[in-house]
């Protein structure tokens, strides 16, 4: 038996983290303890709930590993590297080459996993690069300590490098009647039926990719990964005429591949579609196309409801499905739907066989993988991929386990009953301090994750972060384009909270602007983020800028996230507005309630205008169609509508206040010189931001002369 975590789970996903897995942690938010005084006993505090969480997240037994036997692969995967290597105990590493000085692994010594009786020349069990470290031959989508170890494996310090897989295995050997021996003994010999030995194993590899807890992760994501997907592999070993044969047969699942959640605190939240179908296309293309390259041809198998409140994600996906098999490209996908609920309604399980009988064909066409000795006699071509909602029960019956609680009978049903209820219990209190230490752990997420659960008693998707990161610097890049006077060019370029009007600090609503610094000038942009427009913008030369204060920015003491100095931070600049300028696009003209009036009067009030009213008057200049160009130096813009400049007093300033948000994702330069945003480790807090910025703004304004003034940079607290 192979070395493995103290106990075993009952299945291989998610599988009831909600409960068994959620009271632990519950009991950790709720223990009783001093209030922590300083910042240093609060940080202290919560890295020992967030130490214990992630401990008995890895000692619920759902998790295994061995020394040198590589479990995050099939054996078919693994007989193909061989056939790739054309060498069985080493050859080319798939992950690079091995760092100077790596010892060498003991080859095949995999005793244990399976009986390994045979001397095979070219074992089904044998590992490829077996000279290799095991953490260099893994399939990493598996390996869910990766992030963990990373400090031994830079280090070059294999030896205490041990990878460990999510998932589910189980071994059992059970005897059944030797069929050659009733086929060939003679009729009238009467003798005890001979039996034969069969070793029955099952391995589950669940994804550490888009990994979370029941309703905490649901749909894929922009990268192409799917919520809960998982591997499950079936071997068979059985020794026939004296010859040992192995078989071996893989399955996989995974959520339903668009945007979609199941947000919400009742027992069962109905699911939601997050964003249109035809926004999914290209990640659904993109996962069939590797699951296929990777297993072959798939069927996808759709046990959920095909009417009722599950419709709303089972019918685009369909819908997703039929669209990508009617393209022109050559990825195909077999799609076949059985609605679960509805075929087996009153525990007519036995239906299932309509199931089973429409795919017969299919499954036959596959095959399985499977060697005789040393000769392979078969391999699988193609795979199933089945789906519920939860990729939990309904799945787990197609797959061939038809337990979810032990039986299938009222006693069972009042079981789940009881279980439902403990999932809703644990979710509402528990689960989502638990997916935030998944998150961590796993390295999509640095400490804000913490901040921001004590502040919402929720965590953000991680590929969500991305995602808006995505968007704030597309943002940032539209602006750019469409706001910098020409020859300008652009030093950096930030999204920031920021109230609606200039002029203020409290009150009103915020809003997410974007701040443009070039070596002429800074540039308050208000965004338009679902139109990815600008809707108006506010000009500031860099020789006009008074003075920067930095400090805290406070804005709710109700909560502990929101009154850490650290995580809200933010500046204010003091400027002349006698040679700033605002402009309106009639983009923002033509589709907000505000009438021209409204938006004249926001910027003449913020700028405080004497009672000598606006220098500038409005003059017409068209230069497109689709924009009425206004200005009042009859220069004109494609991008401006309203002009505004103030005729200020020599004495009389304004200021515009920012609210710093934490950084969590990076951008890195990929091999093709394409960017990548990752998560960044460590991330910067809201006050290493603000730092940042007002530094690297003082360094523009040095060259103009603003910023050699005493006390260009003050300390104290916005709010």
């Amino acid at each position: 038996m192979m070395t493995a975590s103290t106990k075993q789970a009952e299945s291989d996903d998610e599988s009831d983290p909600d409960v068994a897995a959620g009271n632990g942690a519950l009991d950790s938010l709720l223990q009783q303890a001093p209030a922590p005084k300083t910042p240093e006993e609060k940080r202290s505090q919560l890295e020992a709930r967030v130490v214990r969480e992630i401990a008995r997240e890895f000692s619920r037994g759902i998790f295994y590993y061995t020394h040198d036997f590589d479990l995050t692969r099939s054996l078919q995967h693994k007989h193909e590297m061989l056939q790739a290597f054309d060498v069985h105990d080493s050859g080319p590493s798939t992950q690079g080459a091995p760092a100077p000085g790596v010892p060498s692994s003991n080859s095949g010594s995999n005793q244990g996993v399976l009986n390994k009786e045979p001397d095979y020349s070219i074992s089904p069990l044998a590992e490829p690069q077996s000279n290799l470290p095991l953490w260099r031959r893994v399939d990493r989508k598996f390996w869910w300590n990766e992030i963990m170890v990373k400090p031994f494996t830079e280090a070059g310090l294999h030896n205490y490098v041990l990878p460990v897989m999510q998932g589910y295995f189980q071994m059992s050997t059970f005897h059944v009647s030797d069929p050659d021996e009733r086929m060939y003994a003679p009729n009238d010999q009467a003798s005890a039926p001979k039996e034969i030995s069969i070793q029955y194993a099952i391995i589950s590899r669940r994804s550490k990719e888009r990994a979370g807890l029941r309703f905490q992760r649901r749909g894929i994501d922009d990268d192409a990964q799917v919520a809960n997907f998982v591997e499950t592999e079936t071997v068979i070993q059985v020794k026939r005429q004296g010859t040992w044969n192995v078989l071996s047969h893989v399955q996989i699942r995974g959520s339903i591949p668009l945007f979609w959640s199941q947000p919400g605190l009742n027992l069962k939240p109905p699911p939601v579609l997050d964003r249109p179908r035809e926004e999914a296309m290209g990640p659904l293309k993109e996962h069939f196309a590797e699951i296929s390259r990777i297993y072959g041809p798939i069927t996808a198998v759709d046990v959920a409801e095909l009417i009722g409140r599950e419709a709303v994600v089972t019918a685009p996906y369909r819908e997703a499905v039929e669209a990508l098999n009617g393209s022109p490209d050559s990825l195909r996908v077999n799609f076949t739907e059985f609605d679960f609920h509805r075929e087996c309604a009153g525990m007519h399980y036995e239906n299932i066989a309509k199931l089973i009988s429409k795919l017969d064909r299919t499954l036959e066409s596959q095959a399985f993988f499977w060697t005789s000795g040393p000769v392979v006699l078969c391999k699988q071509k193609g795979a199933f991929r089945v789906n519920c909602i939860d990729c939990l029960d309904r799945t787990n019956v197609v797959m061939g386990d038809f337990t979810r609680t032990g039986r299938r009978d009222i006693g069972g049903m009042l079981n789940d009953g009881m279980n439902s209820m403990m999932r809703m219990y644990s979710s509402t209190f528990s689960d989502y301090f638990s997916q935030a230490c998944i998150d961590f752990f796993l390295g999509n997420r640095n400490t804000t994750v913490f901040s921001e659960f004590l502040s919402k008693l929720t965590s953000t998707d991680p590929k969500e972060i991305i995602r808006l990161s995505k968007i704030r610097a597309a943002a940032i890049e539209t602006s750019t384009e469409m706001v910098l006077y020409p020859g300008e060019k652009l030093i950096k370029g930030w999204t920031l909270l920021s109230p609606y009007d200039i002029g203020v600090k409290v009150g009103g609503n915020f809003v997410e602007k974007v701040l443009l610094l070039s070596k002429e000038a800074l540039y308050i942009v208000d965004f338009d983020y679902s139109m990815v427009k600008v809707k108006m913008y506010t000009r500031i030369p860099l020789g006009d800028v008074l003075s920067i204060q930095k400090g805290a920015y406070i804005l709710s003491a109700l909560q502990e996230a929101s009154r850490t100095v650290v995580d809200n931070y933010g500046f204010i600049i003091n400027f002349r507005p006698r040679h700033s300028a605002s402009r309106v696009t009639s983009y923002a003209l033509r589709n907000q309630t505000d009438t021209y009036r409204a938006l004249f009067d926001r910027v003449g009030g913020a700028l405080k205008q004497p009672s000598s009213g606006y220098a500038g008057t409005c003059c017409t200049e068209r230069t497109d169609p689709d924009y009425d160009s206004y200005s009042s130096d009859g220069r004109g813009s494609i991008v401006s509508n309203v002009l505004v400049e103030a005729a200020m007093g020599p004495n009389e300033h304004l200021f515009a206040a920012f609210k710093a948000l934490p950084v969590e994702v990076e951008r890195e330069k990929r091999a093709d010189g394409h960017d990548e945003f990752v998560a960044a480790h460590p991330g910067l807090t809201c006050k290493q931001t603000v730092d940042q910025i007002v530094d690297t703004i003082r360094k523009a304004c040095v060259p103009v002369g603003s910023a050699n003034v005493p006390d260009f940079i003050v300390e104290a607290d916005v709010v």
